[in-house]
């Protein structure tokens, strides 16, 4: 979620909830907003360090904005990482309910926006830029089928699997522990206005990989 989107909701919930006793809605916002902070002043840490000239710089394409490199590397192309999936279920606005769920839509991203992001990735490369993706979980994002049309793009299909039952096995693995994770998200959301998910959230540490990745994506998260 963007900062502007952080802000909308606090505006939004200033406005209809200002005059009520909201101590266990405000905590849940108040917690929300610390995770961020904290996750956010790590990076800004990790950046300030001056890398060493031959070092590879991993960072966020918000964090790239207004810098060039030689070459940059765009992994994860896939349909649902980026363009990133809507995920409704573990969204704030849908956990505090109310006028935030109805006006969802202006706290998330649109496929434009997600376009004008991705147009910011790859004009950060000053001469080479790579970008791949798994095609064996996820068709591939509709960004790099767009950029397929431009006559300086060289497509490479060839698989750089050497083992591809060993590559499947990884990419079957990588899949359920992605699942096990944003189902430990969705249940600890849960659980913070519904008691009762805490039984759900105890039940999927049971789950086999297969279970996992059903699981979630009956959820929508995958």
């Amino acid at each position: 979620m963007s900062l502007d989107g952080i802000k909308r909701i606090l505006d939004d919930f200033d406005e209809i909830y200002g005059d009520y006793q909201l101590s266990a809605r405000v905590d849940m916002l108040l917690k929300f907003l610390a995770k961020r902070a904290a996750q956010e002043y790590r990076y800004i840490s990790f950046q300030e360090k001056s890398p060493d000239n031959d070092a590879v710089q991993i960072m966020t394409v918000h964090k790239a904005k207004g810098l060039e490199f030689h070459t940059v590397f765009l992994p994860e192309l896939t349909k649902n990482e980026f363009p990133a999936r809507t995920l409704g279920g573990k969204q704030y606005y849908h956990v505090l309910g109310g006028t935030f769920a109805e006006n969802k839509d202006k706290y998330q991203s649109t496929l434009d926006d997600e376009r004008k992001l991705f147009y910011v990735a790859v004009t950060r490369a000053k001469q080479n830029l790579y970008m791949s993706y798994a095609s064996a979980t996820q068709p591939v994002s509709c960004f790099v089928q767009e950029a397929a049309q431009s006559p300086y793009l060289q497509i490479n299909d060839r698989d750089l699997t050497c083992n591809p039952k060993a590559s499947a096995d990884s990419d079957k693995a990588e899949l359920a522990q992605y699942a096990r994770s944003q189902l430990q998200d969705y249940y600890t959301e849960a659980c913070r206005i519904l008691p009762e998910a805490d039984a759900d959230l105890k039940r999927i540490e049971g789950l086999s990989p297969d279970e996992m990745i059903a699981e979630a994506e009956r959820n929508s998260l995958l």
